[in-house]
């Protein structure tokens, strides 16, 4: 008797202990485990964070959202929000000027071309696209610098950015119907000012605005000799992008430069680049980043650059040379053009055709210097001072090393030329398929307007439509380019014929042989 009491007292504390757990999990949204007796299920565990936000957010699913909070426009319209990205200094290779010669009737053209002048300096930029409130990201990073061993600012968002290095965070465009969009755009001008004052940490300064606009009311904006327009945001974003383009063209591996972020990740921070390249092409009044009389200026001298490059060249070989050293970036400049012909197969065929022909003057270029390389190790070490009679002979470190056979050097400048031609065209190929996914031009409107049937607005606040686009165009680029071993392959891509594009004779033959 004694036990089957002391039995009955164990059971009922289990079953009141039992029933105690039951209420706790279930406040706190846990599965119940099985009871005695049944098969044992999986254990109990909290819902995720994306499953909670999923739930409680509905209107998010799908676009940008914050790593910290979970949250994105939807949720806190007013709050910035962005992507972490590693950008680094590069050096612009268009050209003299950006196709600033191009322009007719630009000032001293002449003169100002004949100078000698570095390179402008840009940014190229890389990014797992992993997206942060500026609020969260300033909160963090105020939390980290009272630890008991404090973390600098980016080595704190590197590990909220799955240790993929960052140093800047790019802004992404709000959705322009929402309630409160003045609040918001004032936000998002905010973060844009962070993000090109990071930049400008790097030696990418752009020009002040009082440069700008003392630029715009003379003739000398389109001078080769003004950096100004060269040095706007809209460049400094546009030039971006498109060594983003040049490098994926390249196959160059991009997760190994900040430790992560895949290909679509990638053309998806493309994207997001252009976007805000296209927002400094508008008006400040109609939800841009411009002055009125700027903007206008900048427009209409984009136009004239695409003309100028894309058309039919007139004038001089030096002249023509511009032009084909300036198509690339001019293929990228036409998805901002108003003409109704941005992109015609005109334009195409000859974006194609100038950029083998900047291929094959890039790979002389690499022979000549590899030549000159080869002619000053042999001045210096036939400039070296001579042994005492009786010392030991020892090999000079100095000594220059047998020059190639004209033959050989021939032959690797046209496997080089080769090279850069396909990667060349694979670029063109990957600007034609933003042409044909993107509702061109890519410049805001005042107002929100649907873009046509198959194609993805830039600034309608679809972030999820971006994501899709970017998800096609990796897509595109694995199954149609990635693998493309020649040239030809690459032109096949864009539905075009080497023997329709108009070629002098030494390209054709370096590039199809």
């Amino acid at each position: 008797k004694a036990r089957s009491m002391r039995e009955a007292s164990r059971n009922a504390r289990l079953d009141h202990a039992s029933k105690k757990r039951d209420r706790i999990l279930k406040r706190y949204g846990l599965e119940a485990p099985p009871q005695q007796g049944e098969k044992p299920q999986k254990r109990a565990r909290a819902p995720s964070v994306t499953e909670n936000v999923q739930d409680a957010e509905p209107d998010d699913a799908g676009s940008a959202r914050c790593v910290v909070c979970r949250e994105g426009f939807a949720s806190r319209p007013r709050d910035a929000l962005g992507a972490y990205i590693f950008s680094k200094l590069a050096a612009a290779d268009v050209g003299g000027a950006d196709g600033f010669q191009l322009v007719e009737g630009a000032a001293a053209a002449a003169q100002a071309a004949s100078r000698p002048r570095p390179p402008p300096a840009v940014c190229s930029s890389v990014g797992a696209m992993h997206c942060i409130h500026a609020n969260c990201h300033r909160d963090a990073t105020r939390a980290e610098r009272s630890l008991r061993s404090p973390r600098a600012e980016w080595d704190g968002a590197a590990l909220r950015n799955s240790r993929v290095l960052c140093n800047s965070i790019l802004p992404v465009r709000p959705p322009q119907a929402t309630d409160d969009w003045a609040s918001a755009r004032a936000a998002y001008h905010a973060a844009v000012e962070r993000h090109f004052g990071r930049v400008a940490q790097l030696g990418v300064a752009a020009a002040p605005a009082s440069q700008l606009a003392a630029a715009a009311s003379t003739s000398s904006y389109a001078s080769p000799s003004s950096r100004a327009l060269r040095s706007s945001r809209f460049q400094l974003a546009a030039h971006d992008a498109r060594l983003l383009l040049l490098r994926l063209a390249h196959n160059e591996p991009l997760h190994q430069e900040s430790g992560g972020g895949s290909r679509r990740s990638n053309l998806e921070l493309c994207l997001y680049l252009l976007q805000m390249a296209g927002h400094q092409l508008q008006d400040r009044d109609a939800g841009g980043a411009a002055d009125a009389a700027l903007a206008q200026r900048e427009r209409r001298h984009l136009d004239a650059v695409v003309a100028a490059s894309l058309d039919r060249a007139q004038g001089s070989a030096d002249q023509r040379k511009r032009a084909a050293e300036a198509a690339p970036h001019a293929a990228l400049l036409s998805l901002f053009s108003a003409s109704n012909d941005r992109w015609s197969v005109q334009r195409k065929r000859r974006a194609c055709a100038r950029a083998l022909k900047r291929s094959v003057d890039r790979a002389k270029s690499r022979a000549a210097a590899s030549a000159a390389a080869r002619s000053r190790r042999g001045r210096a070490g036939s400039q070296g001072q001579p042994s005492p009679p009786n010392s030991p002979q020892r090999p000079s470190s100095n000594a220059a090393a047998p020059a190639p056979a004209p033959a050989d050097v021939e032959a690797a400048t046209a496997a080089r030329a080769v090279t850069y031609a396909r990667a060349t065209l694979a670029y063109v190929a990957l600007v034609d398929k933003l042409q044909s996914v993107l509702a061109t031009p890519l410049v805001p409107a005042a107002t929100v307007i649907s873009p046509p049937a198959g194609r993805t607005s830039l600034f309608n606040g679809d972030d999820a439509g971006i994501g899709r686009c970017a998800a096609e165009l990796a897509s595109f680029y694995d199954s149609q380019l990635r693998d493309a071993e020649a040239p030809q392959d690459v032109l096949r891509v864009m539905d075009l014929d080497a023997d329709a594009l108009d070629l002098d004779a030494e390209t054709r033959s370096m590039v199809f042989g």
